[in-house]
């Protein structure tokens, strides 16, 4: 962390602060919360999974710190159980009516959008919060409205794919365009997506308040666009260097097709998924916090591709010949390279910020009691 000062307008030092986040947890103190937690979901039956939750949140949070300070997690385990079961009605219900009634699909699809940006919406705002720095809670303001703006219409292209049978039902001579109308709309949503994606990033990013300061994100679409061309290209490139390599190993080694492809498949399932996962954590992170900021506080992010996918390769692999085991120790490194990739940049005094903070402000001093619900969806 450095400590500077910079000259404001008037011509008087401003204290400045930097530095990376820092991270001190340990794969051996997690594994302990984590094979409990473990145990006592499996024997009941998935009900400790938002208790087991806050013990993870309230761990990861307190090994974090930011600028000497560490964060802190203030969620209700209780009101994250309620969440919990709102959450599993609402998914077991569009299963429920998915599976016994297909035809009415699109029903169940129409209800999860209009129930899933309200929840959405009630998570952001529930870990915002019941996360704390300095003993001042952060806060998040996005509006409902808008939170439905930006939700919705990821839903639509779903919602006209299941309408499609119910349309052309009673008329023979549309079927023959309904695999055109699909395929038409399946294209539009890939070409579109990148532009929804920017909408629900800026929502979500221009949410976060801390005492005086709220964030704002200057993403323009086309880095998105970028992006998610970077994830095809990955995926096409991918496929032929397995698809050519299979079809030298056949010609020229005679090696049986039957033996050959299946292997590939399985090699080119984990290569794709390890470099577009990597892919999409490395530069996803870096473009949205690298753009994030407020007044007085700049982030920037700059996790390395080709160490995070070192890591990635090496903690899957560890994983599976652990069986399972060597898995909270992967997820300490993960979040501790993925953290300490962060920067810290703040102009002014915090603690005159903090001051300014009314005590028992909702969201901000309080016990954000107005957060019935629970909701955590991992965000």
């Amino acid at each position: 962390m450095q400590d500077a000062a910079i000259l404001g307008s008037t011509g008087h030092s401003i204290p400045r602060k930097q530095g990376r986040i820092r991270f001190t947890g340990s794969g051996s103190e997690f594994f302990r919360i984590w094979v409990i937690n473990l145990l006592l979901t499996l024997l009941t039956f998935g009900l400790y999974w938002p208790f087991a939750r806050a013990r993870r949140l309230t761990y990861f949070h307190n090994q974090t710190e930011v600028l000497g300070d560490v964060l802190g997690f203030h969620g209700d385990a209780w009101k994250m159980f309620r969440g919990h079961v709102v959450l599993l009605v609402v998914a077991g219900s569009y299963a429920a009516l998915s599976y016994f009634s297909p035809a009415y699909e699109w029903i169940a699809l129409v209800l999860m959008a209009l129930v899933w940006p309200a929840l959405w919406h009630s998570a952001l705002g529930f870990r915002m919060r019941n996360t704390s720095w300095r003993g001042v809670r952060f806060n998040f303001v996005g509006n409902m409205s808008q939170a439905y703006k930006v939700m919705l219409p990821l839903f639509a292209p779903a919602i006209l794919m299941d309408l499609l049978p119910v349309v052309i039902k009673g008329h023979p001579e549309a079927v023959k365009w309904m695999g055109w109308s699909a395929t038409g709309i399946a294209g539009m949503y890939f070409l579109l997506l990148p532009w929804f994606m920017a909408h629900v990033y800026r929502f979500q990013h221009g949410g976060y308040c801390f005492a005086q300061e709220r964030s704002a994100l200057s993403l323009e679409t086309p880095m998105l666009y970028w992006l998610f061309m970077s994830f095809f290209l990955v995926f096409i490139v991918t496929v032929g260097v397995l698809a050519l390599s299979g079809f030298v190993m056949v010609k020229n080694l005679s090696l049986n097709p039957a033996v050959v492809i299946p292997a590939l498949v399985g090699v080119g399932y984990f290569l794709s998924f390890i470099l577009i996962y990597s892919l999409a954590v490395v530069k996803t992170q870096n473009l949205l916090w690298s753009n994030t900021a407020s007044r007085h506080i700049r982030l920037n992010s700059d996790l390395s591709l080709l160490r995070f996918l070192g890591r990635s390769a090496l903690n899957w692999l560890l994983i599976v010949l652990t069986l399972g085991l060597y898995w909270p120790f992967a997820a300490v490194r993960m979040v501790r390279m993925q953290l300490e990739a962060i920067t810290v940049d703040v102009d002014g005094g915090v603690d005159a910020w903090t001051s300014q903070v009314i005590p028992g402000a909702s969201g901000v001093l309080g016990d954000a009691s107005g957060d019935y619900w629970g909701m955590d969806m991992g965000l």
